[in-house]
């Protein structure tokens, strides 16, 4: 439980500088280019980059120094005008579409065909139709349609967390092609960071309504891959500032890339997700090693999978959070099969805290199989003497969510959250808390 407190606090963390960072780089950029001809004119002059914004203030021009200092260090950056960030324009109506819907789907939102038929604007409607009626049949478009306004609904209403560039990209994976292939719209996860956020999902997820749940749903695998190579790209050309492959210098160069419109993993991260520096070094390379490709893989699964786990948590606790007084959480691991019932929680806000049971999955011999010391140990106790079913107030229900998946995972063997389900209903009454 500590060890998730302090991963979240960290995480935390991540996404505040990572804000911070996009936007002053972004902002001390457009300032700079507005001096470019300056700048161009104190370099000629033999003026070293790092005395630049010294100048320019005494100029009156304010600039951020530090963010300064390092985007001026690359000469390249500055008189290339297409590493520039351009202005954010408005959403296109496909990418509005594609980013709700695959919210809608990930998040389990019912379609509302009435709001869609009421609310929607008839020339959205006709675009919609005009441009995925060519491989949509028109039962699938009105539900395309219906998912995106209940899911804007929704997010109107109250914060709605969006899917993670992960979550996305599974999520797409899931979908049933019309044609039996792939297809061209909902669009992938990196194509709208890059034009509707300007390289940044959190600003992609806001541009419809939609928050970011945490710091981890900002990158996918790829992203970290791509950041290894890319930053050692930059590191091999001889004309580049970043020739040095450290932390110190990486951190620049992702100062450079959030200036230009692509945020990368900070430095604590990468090293994170590739276990040591000299990994995320190597990790541009081909290695012969077998033994080390293989220990380096193994961590990156590991790591991945404490990821999607961590990501699972936040989900429930926003689900745990918004649960009625008079309604019931249930939390599933696969469908029911010939040995029974699933393996099943059950949690309910009483007094303001929640109350969460967990009700074991029996084998087909007949038998329950979990770790009932490690139960104990975090607190959970028999509901009755007549039952295996396990009882534990867990407090805050916005914080309960992380506690019932380590439970399920530690106690229980689960190896994944991928086969975990939950949604509402209305309690059954069939014991009481």
């Amino acid at each position: 439980m500590l060890a998730s407190l302090g991963s979240r606090i960290a995480e935390r963390g991540e996404l505040a500088r990572s804000r911070s960072l996009l936007a002053r780089s972004r902002e001390t950029a457009n300032l700079l280019a507005d001096q470019q001809e300056t700048i161009q004119q104190l370099l000629t002059a033999g003026v070293h980059h790092s005395e630049i914004p010294k100048v320019l203030e005494a100029l009156g021009s304010s600039v951020d120094k530090e963010i300064s200092v390092e985007l001026l260090c690359n000469h390249r950056w500055l008189a290339n005008s297409s590493e520039w960030v351009s202005p954010p324009k408005p959403i296109a109506l496909l990418d509005r579409l594609s980013l709700l819907y695959m919210a809608g789907v990930h998040l389990r939102i019912e379609p509302d065909y009435m709001a869609a038929l009421a609310n929607m604007p008839s020339d959205d409607v006709r675009v919609a139709r005009d441009n995925l009626g060519s491989f949509l049949s028109n039962t699938r478009v009105a539900e395309i349609l219906a998912v995106v306004q209940a899911t804007s609904h929704k997010a109107q209403a109250d914060e709605l967390y969006g899917p993670s560039m992960t979550a996305y990209g599974e999520t797409l994976e899931g979908l049933e092609s019309p044609t039996g292939g792939s297809t061209t719209w909902p669009y992938q996860a990196q194509d709208l960071r890059r034009r509707v956020g300007n390289g940044s999902w959190e600003e992609t997820l806001n541009a419809v309504g939609l928050s970011m749940n945490g710091a981890a749903a900002r990158f996918e695998d790829l992203d970290f891959d791509a950041a290894a190579r890319d930053f050692n790209d930059a590191c091999s050309d001889p004309e580049s500032p970043f020739f040095h492959k450290d932390v110190s210098t990486y951190d620049t160069w992702v100062i450079n890339e959030a200036a230009a419109g692509r945020e990368r993993p900070s430095p604590i991260e990468i090293r994170r997700h590739f276990n040591t520096w000299e990994e995320v070094i190597s990790a541009a390379y081909f290695t012969d090693d077998d033994e080390i490709s293989a220990l380096s893989e193994d961590y990156r699964a590991r790591n991945r999978l404490e990821r999607k786990w961590a990501a699972a948590g936040e989900d429930l606790n926003e689900a745990l959070a918004g649960l009625s007084d008079d309604w019931t959480l249930v939390i599933e691991h696969r469908k029911e099969t010939l040995a029974g019932p699933p393996l099943q929680a059950r949690a309910r806000i009483i007094d303001g805290d929640l109350m969460c049971e967990i009700r074991p999955a029996y084998s087909l011999a007949g038998e329950i199989s979990f770790d009932k010391e490690d139960m104990v140990r975090r607190g959970w106790r028999s509901a009755d003497c007549t039952t295996s079913d396990l009882l534990n107030n867990l407090g805050n229900p916005s914080e309960a969510g992380h506690e019932i998946l380590e439970a399920l995972q530690h106690a229980f063997g689960l190896r994944t959250p991928a086969e975990l389900h939950w949604q509402p209903a209305r309690p059954d009454n069939e014991r009481p808390y």
